[in-house]
């Protein structure tokens, strides 16, 4: 019976184990999906002049074609814009598409915003491809210093914190109130 229940446990643990990782690639994926979406509106609103009318059309034309297509209203669009263009200088989409446990350093630009610090590593990307987009969004339209906003990525994945947990450190403002535990954070990665 002892040996019984240790299959269990271990196929409990295989179980739980592999649940973690189809979120964690399905995430990535959905960054990926988002930010190459977020770029390709943010030239067509460069070059093309696209506006909110031309936005709407798009996600209206999407929703038609992908019957209980989620996640493509023209307000996310406008979104997945903003994503991209506040991580372009940092991150390029080969980021995404590349297995997180196997990404090389140079992978991440973020190593020329934060000079002698070590937030630019394999680390930090693993922590912000396990956040999600609504996560990310919150913190780049409430955070605007790059310190800061890696400080909340950085908790959000450790702590693996809600959406709704995220507001209500943003709204403490627990990063001014931790700037001091944000160096060591930053030491542990």
């Amino acid at each position: 019976m002892e040996e019984y229940i240790k299959t269990v446990l271990y196929i409990k643990n295989e179980i739980i184990k592999s649940r973690y990782h189809i979120a964690k690639v399905a995430n990535q994926e959905l960054l990926y999906l988002y930010f190459r979406v977020g770029e390709l509106v943010s030239e067509k609103v460069a070059i093309e002049k696209w506006g909110s009318g031309t936005i709407k059309k798009l996600s209206d034309d999407l929703q038609n074609e992908l019957k209980g297509l989620r996640g493509f209203s023209s307000s996310n669009i406008k979104k997945m814009r903003i994503f991209y263009e506040s991580w372009k200088a940092y991150f390029d989409t080969s980021l995404f598409q590349t297995e997180i446990s196997s990404l090389p350093t140079n992978q991440l630009k973020i190593e020329d915003a934060i000079k002698n610090s070590s937030l630019a590593t394999n680390q930090f990307t693993e922590k912000f491809l396990t956040v999600s987009f609504t996560s990310h969004y919150e913190i780049l339209s409430k955070v605007k210093s790059l310190d800061e906003r890696i400080y909340y990525i950085i908790k959000s994945s450790e702590e693996f914190w809600s959406v709704e947990t995220l507001r209500h450190k943003l709204k403490n403002n627990i990063y001014n109130n931790n700037k001091k535990s944000f160096r060591q954070i930053s030491k542990r990665i």
